[in-house]
């Protein structure tokens, strides 16, 4: 019996070569973007799962406070809060802090690069975190000042195949003793680096404290321990330490525990070093793959259905012969199970050819493979995929075609024409998806045109930022840089303090307030530091007062700036002549500048307090000269900009010859602040597209069916007259109808989904209805065309040739 259900399999599927090639496509793109999106998300459920301690591990974060009010979470806490916790409770068991991102050319002989990705650490972050040692001691590995642990590849760049223990590597003002050697950091770490600095040379800097929030703590607690139960020893530890720090530092803010786990995707957390993720997105992914599934498992039941008619007599014959209901059922769910083989197989192989496409990994922002699972759950999902997709796309064709086809509606349609209400209600659904998937991409593409248009309140086009490095460099730039500018090869020049990563206005938040009054009344301003040009370079407006004179010689050092934003914020009529202190340090506005954004527009603007950059070195000694940097802001408008980055690259070594030349495009650095939702629109798209060519198959191989069951009622309306045209929309009367309710549905579900999406931006665009009635138009468009692709092949037939059809 089991060789007749396959010889009858085969035998259908050589018949019917269209319904079969539909089919295996159709079902092969939707396992294959299902499969694709689940291994996605299970790499981005699956951040910090490689801690052996894990349930232990907990970030201190802070509830930040400004007058009372509530301000931001920040991850930054003061350096002394974990040595204390330690001490004080038996509960925490270890330890460790991160302090920033040291950006440096690192140098070892004659081998230079610059890194972007080296922090500082205590030695206990490899009894917190699970690293994998290559060589060296973990036990004592950061302990001295001038010591540093690296990554394999870290050390392949430098060291190539030499064993890197014992070996220095310098930067600028320091020489670091290479300790130990650590396997990559995965992927699938929130917070991720290539090398680590012990902590101690950052703390023979400034002396660590309460209250100064220049580190990222984290602690390793007893086991079983919740995170809501920190709050009973921050309530015992703010008596103890913080009560007496009050106007001197501490204004109140509240700490509390994130868990390692909830990190990555629920954190809501302000932190430059750590990576996290929009969950809702990852929802929305793992929505896209189901429904992309189920469209593709629609087309197998409607297509199933649809074609049942010819089937009738196989069936009738078959029950005439004593088959019973569930023998039938069975052949029919063989079929699918068949069909769902052919279909996983052929998915998985287009799965590791699309992954190893190096366009489609950089979009994903992951290298992925299903190599990465183990045999036994290879064979295991795929042998429970394909009984699920049997089961899901054979067992409603099954049971209705076994169930209504009988022998006295043999040579009927009346039973097939029952169907008609579930195909259409299916088709419905599919047309829903396709709408809804379409209005959710074009609300996606506006916003991110309209954050990258937006006006900024300052000119971003045609600047070119040059890293210089050492006070030699500096001098050497602002020379050549000087001679280009009268020569008219570029249009102008600034400089701000350096600002590769996180931006030329990004030079952190600062306490802002008036000398003499209690800390708690202070404000946090973002502090930049830029020379006198700087600002008419960018087109920022000096509204009221004046911009720097360098020639002033109390510029540099009492002179502030400040934007309309901080002018609101302090509450002053007249703002200039006022002093304030930055960081306790003295200074007087001299003028006010226009608003203009200094972080992404997922935020709200911030206010700003600009200090005059020093750009002279005179009376410095050796290890600080060496240890300055400045970024060249160059504006190349109205010259070529090709001919000006050659004549740098030709220039750079008698400029810097110690040093790579490093460059890059303002707007090239304000747009990787929306990389993320670039990669989530991109695979919105893909996906989208899909989405709707999976449906177009169904409904090309659907109204193939009915065009040929409607023959000859076709043949008998162009006999009565009846145009070409007219038969085309009499044929797709019915599909309009469904997509005009399926509108409805889609306009609702994308409406909500994508505000939940705009959430994220302080600035985001209104939603335009036009919006949904362009996505309804665009898959009427794609319907009709394919529905009347088949009604026109059987519209210009003879008409004589449709009535003797059958």
């Amino acid at each position: 019996m089991f060789k007749n259900y396959i010889t009858t399999t085969l035998r259908i599927l050589w018949r019917e070569k269209v319904y079969g090639l539909i089919n295996i496509i159709g079902l092969s793109l939707g396992v294959s973007c299902s499969l694709i999106i689940a291994l996605y998300l299970n790499n981005e459920f699956s951040y910090d799962k490689h801690h052996e301690s894990r349930d232990q591990i907990f970030r201190i974060a802070e509830e930040q406070y400004r007058n009372g009010e509530f301000f931001e979470f920040s991850a930054n806490v003061g350096g002394l809060v974990g040595p204390y916790l330690k001490q004080d409770y038996p509960e925490v068991l270890e330890y460790v802090r991160f302090s920033g991102s040291l950006t440096e050319f690192f140098r070892y002989e004659d081998q230079i690069t610059y890194e972007d990705n080296v922090h500082y650490a205590d030695n206990s972050v490899f009894d917190v975190f699970t690293h994998n040692i290559i060589s060296g001691d973990p036990e004592s590995a950061l302990l001295n000042p001038a010591s540093i642990a690296i990554s394999q590849s870290f050390a392949d760049r430098y060291f190539g195949d030499e064993d890197p223990l014992g070996k220095v590597l310098s930067t600028e003002a320091d020489d670091f003793l290479v300790t130990l050697v650590f396997q990559d950091i995965p992927q699938t770490s929130h917070y991720r680096y290539d090398a680590l600095i012990s902590i101690e040379s950052l703390f023979q800097q400034f002396e660590p404290n309460l209250t100064a929030n220049v580190t990222n703590t984290y602690l390793k607690m007893v086991e079983g321990y919740e995170a809501e139960s920190f709050q009973a020893i921050w309530a015992e530890f703010e008596q103890r330490h913080m009560e007496g720090l009050r106007g001197r530092g501490y204004t109140g803010d509240q700490l509390f525990l994130e868990p390692l786990s909830d990190i990555y995707l629920q954190s809501g957390v302000v932190s430059a070093s750590t990576n996290t993720a929009n969950v809702f997105s990852l929802y929305a992914f793992a929505a896209i793959g189901i429904l992309i599934l189920l469209v593709a498992s629609v087309n197998y039941m409607n297509l199933a259905t649809a074609r049942s008619i010819k089937r009738v007599k196989e069936i009738a014959v078959r029950k005439l012969l004593g088959a019973e209901k569930r023998q039938l059922i069975i052949q029919l769910l063989g079929e699918s199970a068949f069909l769902s083989l052919l279909s996983v197989l052929l998915s998985l192989g287009v799965v590791e050819f699309v992954l190893a496409i190096e366009f489609v990994s950089n979009a994903i922002g992951q290298n992925l493979s299903l190599r990465a699972l183990s045999p036994l759950v290879l064979v295991l999902g795929t042998v429970a995929l394909v009984a699920f997709l049997g089961v899901l796309v054979g067992l409603y064709p099954a049971y209705y075609i076994s169930t209504n086809l009988t022998v006295l509606n043999a040579h009927k349609n009346t039973s097939v024409e029952k169907g008609n209400y579930s195909q259409n209600a299916l088709v419905g659904f599919q047309f829903t998806i396709s709408i809804a998937v379409i209005a959710m991409t074009l609300l996606m593409f506006s916003q991110i045109r309209f954050i990258q248009d937006r006006e900024l309140g300052f000119d971003k086009e045609d600047k070119v930022l040059v890293s210089l490095w050492g006070a030699d460099a500096i001098e050497n730039g602002e020379l050549f840089f000087d001679e280009l500018l009268a020569q008219g090869a570029i249009s102008g020049v600034a400089y701000t303090a350096r600002g590769r990563q996180s931006g030329i206005f990004a030079g952190g938040e600062w306490p802002v307030g008036i000398p003499g009054t209690p800390f708690n009344e202070w404000r946090e301003f973002n502090r930049i530091y830029v020379d006198e040009n700087f600002f008419e370079l960018m087109g920022v407006e000096v509204t009221r007062g004046r911009n720097f004179n360098a020639a002033i010689s109390t510029d540099r050092e009492e002179a502030a700036l400040i934007n309309e934003t901080a002018l609101r914020e302090m509450g002053w009529n007249e703002p200039l002549g006022q002093n304030i202190g930055i960081a306790f340090n003295p200074a007087t506005v001299v003028g006010v500048i226009d608003d203009f954004h200094v972080r992404a527009l997922h935020q709200s603007l911030r206010p700003t307090v600009v200090s005059l950059l020093d750009m002279e070195f005179g009376g410095l000694s050796d290890e600080e000269r060496k240890s300055l940097a400045r970024t060249a802001v160059i504006d190349v408008g109205g010259v070529s900009v090709s001919e000006f980055l050659s004549i740098l690259s030709d220039s750079w070594p008698s400029i810097d010859p110690a040093h790579p030349l490093d460059y890059q495009f303002l707007e090239d650095q304000l747009n990787r602040q929306y990389a993320e939702e670039q990669k989530q629109l991109q695979l919105f798209i893909a996906f989208s597209a899909i989405c709707i060519f999976v449906s177009c198959l169904g409904l090309l191989g659907l109204s193939s069916y009915s065009t040929e069951r409607r023959t000859k009622e076709i043949g008998i309306r162009k006999v009565l007259g009846a145009s070409v045209l007219n038969i085309i929309f009499q044929l797709f009367r019915t599909t309009l109808f469904l997509l005009i309710g399926a509108a409805l549905l889609a306009s609702i579900g994308s409406f909500w989904a994508s505000s939940q999406w705009l959430q994220r931006f302080y600035y985001q665009i209104e939603i335009d209805p036009s919006v949904f009635l362009l996505a309804t138009c665009i898959t009427t468009l794609i319907a009709f065309v394919t529905v009347s692709s088949q009604a026109y092949r059987t519209a210009i037939t003879n008409p004589v040739e449709a009535l003797r059809y059958e």
